[in-house]
């Protein structure tokens, strides 16, 4: 075994978490505190995680073991930082991930009428569903409907 592969791992592990810890902030960026608090707990998390790979590499334990490790210890580090990123609106990460499992099972049954009574999700289901502009063309058409019937009385 080379000198450079459990080097190489570990830089590879520590360059893996930091890329994941940038998504979460790409995909849920309506936080305060993220970075004092997600960053750093990122590099720790990082660093101990890359540095157990590395000793694993030394070591010359398996490479279906220490794959394995990678993966394992890359999900729990990614579920941990989606578990502790602080939102400042639509709770954490994870209920807002759940919340839009839910409206994608609800797809079909997503309806113009029901609208107001939608879910933040939900709307945005809509608003993907009708891509083409009909919502907006639904929206003004009822509030000119709306604005005729008021305007007959």
């Amino acid at each position: 075994m080379t000198k450079r592969k459990p080097i190489l791992t570990f830089i590879i592990y520590i360059i893996l978490g930091l890329i994941s810890e940038s998504i979460i902030f790409f995909l849920f960026p309506f936080t305060g505190l993220g970075g004092i608090i997600c960053y750093p707990l990122c590099i720790a998390l990082s660093i101990a995680f890359g540095w157990t790979l590395f000793k694993m590499t030394k070591k010359e334990v398996a490479k279906g073991y220490i794959f394995l490790s990678f993966l394992c210890f890359l999900t729990v580090q990614s579920y941990l930082e989606l578990k502790i990123h602080p939102q400042d609106f639509g709770g954490s990460p994870i209920s807002q991930i759940g919340n839009f499992k839910k409206a994608l099972a609800n797809y079909d049954k997503i309806k113009f009428e029901d609208f107001g009574n939608l879910t933040k999700a939900e709307k945005v289901i809509y608003n993907f569903k009708y891509k083409d502009g009909q919502v907006a063309k639904k929206y003004f058409d009822t509030l000119y409907r709306q604005k005729q019937c008021d305007e007959c009385l």
